[in-house]
């Protein structure tokens, strides 16, 4: 295996000479991080040559850990985890496996603190039904190759299992069939007979997660904390202590999220950046006064109060209570942002919109790659369809053109 190229230091003379010229971004990007793995790496330059690829996809995780890294689900090093995609690019891909007996138990705790003749839940009730799922969960979070998170989908649709149940990594090593630079092959037989064995355990935990999402609801709890060496949460602070000690530097700035934007590869050629609205959304439901006071109480910050109740949003138009709606988690959400605008007088203005407005412009500023603050309210406006309850659709294809096109006008004259 290749040994990891660490970056030299500070008073190396060429160093000295490209941070004399340049930038924290672009030291990060020249020399990356010791003990962090990037494009820049001796193991993925190897790999590049092994695979005669053209360049690299690396997932968050694979660029937050050690070359050295490997999956504790197949026993495979990065070296063997990585593989030529369809752009002949070397993809490499870690991903966080979790249990999903969490996601039960706050979802339970939600339906039953609503349905309640009077809320006495409160922010703390699901900080503890978040801690103490922790008790009913199988295993902990554990960042684990791409391959073997996808072998855990493949056998449970296999063997038609329950949706909120996940094998843990040692049992999904059990049961796939592992090669290098390939994705996995799973052995039914195997994993049916680790289902059979843990079917009975199951039934109880969601019995339990029913229990613990009851006490909860009845502001009734206690705290449970543990901890992991491939914790999701471990490993970023490690890595952003590495970060820091490399550009030596301790105040505030975000270097962590410097180093991703500055040491991911470029995005596969083919990828379509609008995409992302096109996508399909559920139509939106109306919360119960129950559901809606549930969520007001729970909120770790006070994001209710920062607009008052007849408040709306200047460029959907809609009411306070009407930007509630589900997210991606089956949960109510509820978020505004106070963000600065594009207006006719030329100057930045600021607003406080509804959080589906905001991410409507970020990701129209990604599409064409202009700064979000060069739209104005009136661009998104005219380019939504906006329904109580729900994520934005959009209208036609010609209409967003044109309001593109004028964005990037815009960005020339700026």
């Amino acid at each position: 295996m290749p040994d990891l190229r660490c970056i030299p230091s500070r008073e190396d003379d060429g160093l000295t000479e490209a941070l004399g010229n340049g930038t924290e971004a672009e030291y990060l990007a020249s020399y990356g991080v010791c003990g962090l793995d990037g494009p820049w790496s001796d193991n993925s330059q190897a790999l590049k040559e092994k695979l005669n690829a053209t360049g690299f996809h690396f997932s968050r995780w694979w660029m937050l850990t050690s070359p050295e890294w490997s999956c504790s689900a197949c026993g495979r090093c990065k070296f063997e985890i990585a593989k030529l995609d369809k752009n002949n690019l070397v993809s490499g891909h870690l991903h966080e496996h979790h249990d999903h007996m969490a996601e039960v138990a706050e979802r339970l705790f939600a339906e039953i603190s609503a349905s309640r003749a009077k809320v006495v839940a409160d922010k703390f009730g699901k900080k503890f039904i978040r801690k103490v799922a922790n008790a009913i969960s199988a295993y902990e979070p554990t960042v684990i190759c791409s391959d073997c998170n996808s072998a855990d989908a493949k056998a449970k649709g296999v063997l038609k299992l329950p949706k909120n149940f996940s094998f843990s990594p040692s049992e999904i090593g059990a049961f796939i069939l592992p090669a290098p630079h390939k994705a996995h092959e799973i052995d039914r037989v195997k994993a049916s007979e680790i289902w059979k064995e843990l079917s009975p355990t199951f039934v109880i935990r969601m019995d339990f997660a029913k229990q613990l999402a009851t006490i909860a609801a009845e502001n009734e709890h206690w705290l449970q904390v543990t901890d992991h060496r491939d914790h999701p949460d471990a490993l970023q602070k490690v890595a952003e202590m590495r970060i820091h000690a490399a550009v030596d530097e301790t105040e505030s700035t975000d270097w962590l999220g410097m180093y991703l934007k500055v040491v991911s590869p470029p995005s596969p050629p083919n990828k379509d950046l609008s995409k992302w609205r096109r996508r399909k959304h559920k139509k939106g439901v109306s919360s119960t006064r129950g559901e809606i006071d549930h969520l007001i109480s729970t909120m770790t910050t006070d994001r209710w109060s920062q607009v008052p109740d007849d408040w709306y949003c200047p460029c959907c138009m809609r009411e306070k209570r009407e930007i509630v709606h589900k997210n991606k988690h089956g949960e109510w959400s509820f978020s505004v942002r106070l963000s600065k605008w594009y207006d006719v007088e030329n100057i930045s203005t600021d607003h406080i919109v509804c959080n589906d407005c905001y991410t409507a412009s970020i990701n129209f500023g990604r599409e064409i790659r202009v700064l979000r603050s060069l739209f104005s309210i009136d661009d998104i406006a005219e380019v939504i369809m906006s329904a109580p309850h729900q994520v934005h659709g959009f209208t036609c294809e010609e209409l967003i053109q044109e309001m593109l096109a004028g964005v990037r006008k815009r960005q020339i004259c700026e």
